[in-house]
């Protein structure tokens, strides 16, 4: 048997964290951290992190949460609160949970997966494609802005209320500021 250990590559930088804390990483939660493939998952136990893709995607993660960076065009979400704002040179950006499989197609929109394996998709701006397996078989499920959908873990999705205050959209740690999208 031969094994392969995975090539670990910096595909993105650790932008801002306001009182970020993780249980599990050696990696300091703060400014200017590159962040490479192939490492565990982190788990965010306090605090707000700011990552910036090397392909201009913009991810917030809230704690408590626990995600994984899978490639330069892809995270992975275990459980917890995502928000990502994808550039035209970051379109396709992916968010991989439990039991979901969301490819950007050039938007702003929220992720929720929880420790059951629902995940929900709340798309503010632009568009999204949700991939989620029902019965063995794959069902595609487009959502534009101003749409939301809850996928249950066996892969059946129903529209919800978008929340548009629902996600940390912006932060500065300079101020202390977490915006959720309400007006200021």
């Amino acid at each position: 048997y031969i094994y392969a250990k995975p090539v670990a590559m910096e595909v993105a930088t650790l932008t801002d964290a306001v009182d970020a804390q993780s249980f599990n990483t050696d990696t300091i939660l703060s400014p200017g951290v590159r962040l490479q493939t192939a490492q565990p998952p982190v788990i965010l136990t306090r605090g707000v992190v700011k990552l910036l893709y090397d392909n201009d995607v913009e991810i917030l993660i809230e704690a408590p949460a626990e995600y994984q960076i899978q490639s330069s065009d892809a995270i992975r979400l275990n459980h917890g609160r995502l928000f990502a704002r994808v550039s035209e040179a970051g379109k396709g950006f992916s968010v991989l949970t439990r039991n979901t499989k969301i490819v950007d197609l050039g938007t702003e929109f929220g992720v929720y997966a929880d420790t059951l394996n629902k995940t929900e998709l709340h798309v503010f701006k632009g568009k999204t494609t949700a991939t989620a397996t029902v019965n063995n078989s794959i069902q595609n499920i487009g959502v534009i802005g101003g749409q939301a959908r809850e996928i249950s873990a066996d892969g059946q999705a129903r529209d919800i209320h978008l929340k548009k205050n629902g996600f940390v959209r912006a932060i500065d740690s300079k101020t202390n500021l977490i915006w959720r999208g309400q007006g200021l």
